[in-house]
């Protein structure tokens, strides 16, 4: 069985140009993230190159006030993804 990744940042990013730099290596979309906290809060979905700039420095400031930390994490996103349950009933 194949496994594929969701490609990520390892560490969290703290630059819009480490942004920049993950989406020209692995492409769009992808999701902003804060790397300290959760609960939706930090969180951006970017879709077009020219969004990332806003999105990024959006993502970051919540996360600071929400969290006391700027910095982000990156990750490619996945849109219409299936349950690992639901690849049970595609084969025959």
């Amino acid at each position: 069985m194949l496994v594929q990744v969701v490609p990520g940042t390892d560490e969290p990013v703290t630059t819009e140009a480490g942004a920049r730099a993950f989406v020209e290596e692995y492409g769009l979309p992808v999701i902003i993230k804060a790397a300290m906290g959760g609960g939706g809060k930090g969180m951006r979905l970017v879709r077009d190159m020219e969004e990332l700039g806003a999105s990024f420095a959006s993502a970051s400031t919540e996360a600071e006030a929400a969290f006391g930390d700027g910095s982000v994490f990156l990750e490619r996103c996945i849109e219409s993804p299936r349950h690992i349950g639901d690849m049970s009933r595609t084969r025959p």
